[in-house]
């Protein structure tokens, strides 16, 4: 390595930059020290100004080894136009560092000097930085541009075109540039394959991954993680098994995760004991998202005492707030809750400045409840808000209502429901609503959003839910009253701000369905009185 001490102490060094620039320049600088001594050498000489490949290469080496700042003021002294490929590679050092505006507008202010013409290569940043930042209108701008110009995209840049406009949640317009494109390669079929994933359509996703003639793991791991995150975890299943059967690939830590976190949701301990097994026989990185994970699916599969193993082999330095969590949650809602809640207080005196969340006091809750702490899940929930500042949702108010209903203390349990924010109980019920929907059970359905509307006469979403029940359950008189209702209120005056007609998936979202949330909303039913 050619260090700035020897280049201005080695004559011969000296000699040979001055001789061949270019040369010396690719060979012999590879660090900042080295740069800045050349860049001295060159300039005292006069061939920063004299050889413009010389000129062009130096920046190209200061966007890579220096500062943009640096960068920058070098660009301003040199004389132009410069070779293209060292202005492509500035573009690319302010892209990463920049807001896509404040690159795109020194991109302008080369096209209006005069002395820059761009190629494909040069759009390549400015459009990444535009996907990374889903800037759609300057992406938009870009592309345009580069199509005034006539330049035919890249390869690569037409990859990182699909990339933009599916960040952008452009999807058809990233499907047209796939399809429109003469060569794909594995980087352009996980774009569009990711593009689907991202959208919700994991059939698309699937029929185009089928269609590959060549995958890597990007490209697994992207349909499994599609499955686990979209609530489809059998087939996320289905689908790490067909590529484990493939010799040549083992997979990532990611791919492990994604598999683990299929086995936790299904409940499949032989699986996930696998998955534990293999990772520990192939993989030597401590992973903390992949042993958390473990936790989780330990927590979730009964085996409790094992979880515990894994969370205590968890260094305590990298143990993080979710890390906790996964035990903390495993003791509280599949354990023993007194020991999940000695794992709480612990977390509050290990002084990692690590604080309990919302997810925390869920679980602390629910092991009062089990437990029958009445006093000490009040405390629990005060402390909540008034020391951790955590605002409490539907959850915090229903697991305490549970604990005084555990204890008999029915009528208290009621008040703590009604006591609910008017925004909290209506999400809530909205959830409820969209299970109800989900399992058929449109009686208890229609119940729910006549309540819903009963509690908020003026929003139109609730009307809306309730047509959609209406609909679901062939109530078509019904549902034509409802929708005559709503057009007229929306004729007479606008939804206020907050209240929009959403799909009826929206709302359901806002929980997460497994076997205790049927529980719980089955007793929440009971405790708002719905049933009648």
């Amino acid at each position: 390595m050619a260090s700035a001490t020897s280049i201005a102490s080695g004559s011969s060094a000296v000699h040979r930059l001055l001789q061949d620039p270019t040369t010396f320049l690719r060979r012999r600088i590879t660090s900042l020290p080295s740069l800045l001594q050349s860049q001295t050498l060159l300039l005292t000489s006069g061939l920063l100004r004299s050889s413009p490949s010389a000129a062009g290469l130096l920046l190209r080496l200061a966007s890579s080894l220096s500062s943009l700042s640096h960068s920058l003021l070098l660009f301003g002294h040199l004389p132009l136009p410069l070779p293209l490929f060292s202005v492509n590679s500035l573009l690319s050092s302010i892209s990463v560092t920049s807001p896509p505006s404040l690159t795109i507008r020194f991109f302008s202010s080369l096209l209006k000097s005069n002395s820059f013409t761009p190629n494909s290569f040069s759009f390549l940043p400015l459009i990444t930085s535009c996907a990374r930042s889903k800037s759609l209108l300057l992406g938009l701008q870009l592309h345009s541009q580069s199509l005034r110009r006539g330049i035919i995209p890249s390869f690569h840049v037409s990859n990182a075109l699909v990339h933009f406009y599916s960040n952008c949640g452009c999807f058809t317009t990233a499907r047209k540039l796939f399809d429109e494109m003469p060569f794909k390669d594995i980087v352009t079929y996980n774009t569009i394959i990711e593009s689907y994933v991202s959208n919700g359509d994991l059939d698309s996703a699937s029929k185009v991954f089928d269609e590959m003639g060549k995958r890597n793991i990007v490209s697994w791991n992207i349909l499994i993680n599609g499955y686990v995150k979209l609530r489809n975890p059998n087939r996320a299943l289905e689908v790490f098994r067909e590529m484990k059967r493939i010799r040549t690939l083992k997979g990532t830590a990611v791919t492990m995760v994604s598999g683990i976190t299929a086995c936790a949701r299904l409940g499949r301990l032989k699986p996930g004991k696998e998955i534990h097994g293999f990772f520990i026989r192939n993989f030597k990185e401590d992973n903390l998202i992949f042993w958390t994970a473990l936790v989780d699916m330990y927590g979730k599969c009964r085996k409790v005492e094992i979880a515990r193993k894994v969370f205590d082999k968890i260094p305590s330095k990298k143990r993080n707030l979710v890390s906790w969590n996964s035990i903390i949650v495993s003791h509280c809602l599949y354990g023993n809750p007194l020991e999940g809640i000695s794992l709480f207080h612990e977390l509050i005196e290990t002084g990692d400045n690590i604080w309990p969340g919302g997810i925390t006091y869920i679980a602390i809750l629910c092991a009062c409840a089990r437990a029958g702490l009445l006093s000490k899940g009040q405390k629990y929930f005060n402390q909540m808000i008034e020391i951790y500042k955590v605002k409490p949702t539907f959850a915090h108010f229903w697991c305490l209502a549970n604990i005084y209903k555990s204890q008999g203390f029915l009528k208290e349990a009621r008040e703590v429901l009604k006591s609910m924010p008017l925004n909290t109980s209506s999400k809530a019920l909205g959830g409820l609503l969209g299970l109800c929907k989900f399992r058929g059970e449109f009686e208890l359905g229609e119940r729910i959003a006549k309540r819903l509307v009963e509690m908020d006469s003026c929003n139109n979403l609730y009307k809306a839910l309730l047509c959609s029940v209406y609909v679901a359950s062939g109530k078509w008189k019904e549902a034509r009253e409802i929708k005559r209702e709503l057009r007229g209120s929306l004729r007479e005056e606008r939804i206020r701000v907050g209240h929009r007609l959403t799909d009826l998936n929206e709302i359901a979202c806002n929980f997460e369905i497994s076997k205790e949330v049927y529980v719980i909303l089955d007793e929440l039913a009971v405790g708002l009185n719905i049933n009648g």
